[in-house]
């Protein structure tokens, strides 16, 4: 497992109407969020203080109810 890169992911789930309406974007615009970059980071920052040896490679995955998701790669954990 580790000898591959480890994988940290940070799953979102955010209501659809909630969360777009109030932002006013839609699902193909919507960014990531500095707030989601830094817990993902914190994470994998964890990972690394307990397997030094490993790569370690960020995503965040926002899923918006039944209409969709996105994903975005935060890249490689740099210690």
């Amino acid at each position: 497992f580790f000898d591959e890169g480890f994988f940290p992911i940070s799953f979102y789930y955010l209501g659809m109407l909630t969360l777009l309406s109030r932002m006013k974007t839609t699902i193909e615009a919507f960014t990531l969020r500095e707030e989601d970059t830094a817990q993902i980071r914190g994470y994998a920052a964890g990972v690394r203080q307990q397997y030094p040896e490993c790569r370690t490679f960020l995503h965040v995955i926002y899923c918006f109810g039944n209409q969709g998701f996105r994903v975005f790669e935060v890249g490689e954990l740099l210690v």
